[in-house]
């Protein structure tokens, strides 16, 4: 027990330091708020959202789980200010709406809007900061799906999405 735990101990101080990043650069994802849950309850549960019971919030997680709502239709109007100690012009945007229709079928859809609010833009010639202005980038996601009962305890559904992003690395200022 001993000489095992001597050689761990030899074995992670004798390893060099190992670094993630050499340059501070930030990280570019495409459309990063696509996975941020628009529904409170789900995002404080982990994002489980897939067990919870089916409601209006379902076409984020799984739009099949409306087949089993209790209810003909509902529609959902949320607003999250987001980072608001450090910025107050960011925000994430969410309605959503479904319907059922007569044979087992549902029809839902959803927008997110979220909002990054001003960005300074500049740049850096010759040692200089120029600024080039300010810019308001946008994100939204447009979603329709349509769900099916199959059985007591089975559903399908699919769903198409339009994205668009204002947010690229060459924006242009307004």
């Amino acid at each position: 027990m001993k000489k095992t735990t001597l050689f761990l101990l030899f074995c992670c101080l004798s390893i060099p330091t190992l670094y993630g990043q050499k340059s501070p650069s930030p990280i570019r994802t495409a459309v990063p708020f696509l996975s941020i849950s628009p529904d409170a309850t789900s995002a404080a549960m982990a994002d489980a959202g897939v067990t919870t019971h089916p409601d209006v919030y379902s076409q984020f997680h799984n739009p099949a789980k409306y087949a089993f709502a209790n209810a003909q239709s509902s529609i959902s109007i949320s607003y999250t200010p987001w980072l608001q100690n450090i910025t107050g012009d960011m925000f994430l945007g969410y309605v959503a709406y479904f319907h059922h229709l007569k044979k087992n079928g549902t029809l839902a859809t959803s927008l997110r809007v979220f909002s990054l609010g001003a960005v300074e833009m500049t740049d850096y010639i010759s040692g200089q900061v120029i600024p080039l202005g300010t810019y308001n980038p946008m994100e939204m996601a447009l979603d329709v799906s349509y769900s099916m009962r199959l059985s007591s305890r089975l559903s399908m559904g699919f769903a198409l999405r339009y994205t668009r992003s204002d947010i690229s690395e060459r924006s242009d200022p307004s």
